[in-house]
């Protein structure tokens, strides 16, 4: 709940909630999920069988440092602080998670090109070493955080990331403006959890 209090400052200044679609019909598809936690987005990437990468983005002094206040989280939005890239590896059914459960997560599942699920991983595992930084395994989210490349603030924010990785899987989808979240449109129910 605490990750929200960043984004829940922002929904005053913020637009509708940006709508994604799937790519269609891709060759070789592979199923990934778009996670969401309130207002909070993440990607599911595949890992292996039956494994799973979560990627999230957020503040660096939110998730690493432990500024959960409303004065930091109003200071993270209005000004460039450090961006953080999180992750975790799973194994099982995503939408049998026991951690993702307890955190109220999402999940909305669609098929990308087997290529393109693999090259974001490796791109966003890439960033997540880049800096040969120790993680910092934030338990309350349960997830890894190291420096993202980017900075955090309001046209940067854990909805844009997602937005970017979403593009990157071929899904057609807006960046632009104030966001305050995004969410799947034209799921096939046939990829239900």
């Amino acid at each position: 709940m605490h990750r929200l209090l960043p984004l829940a400052l922002l929904l005053p200044f913020a637009s509708c909630v940006t709508p994604a679609l799937p790519p269609e019909a891709p060759r070789d598809p592979v199923k990934v999920y778009l996670l969401l936690e309130g207002e909070h987005a993440g990607v599911l990437l595949p890992d292996g069988p039956d494994t799973w990468m979560e990627y999230s983005y957020g503040d660096y002094g939110w998730v690493v440092m432990g500024r959960e206040t409303p004065c930091y989280a109003s200071f993270a939005l209005f000004t460039e602080t450090d961006g953080a890239l999180g992750r975790r590896r799973f194994h099982g059914h995503p939408a049998a998670d026991s951690f993702s459960l307890s955190r109220g997560t999402r999940f909305q599942p669609f098929m990308v090109e087997r290529q393109r699920a693999d090259a974001l991983r490796i791109q966003l595992d890439t960033e997540f070493a880049r800096n040969q930084e120790e993680p910092f395994f934030n338990q309350g989210f349960g997830l890894n955080y190291v420096h993202a490349a980017h900075n955090y603030d309001l046209f940067h924010h854990c909805a844009h990331a997602t937005i970017e990785w979403l593009q990157a899987l071929g899904c057609d989808v807006s960046s632009s403006g104030i966001i305050r979240s995004v969410e799947m449109r034209g799921i096939d129910p046939e990829y239900a959890p």
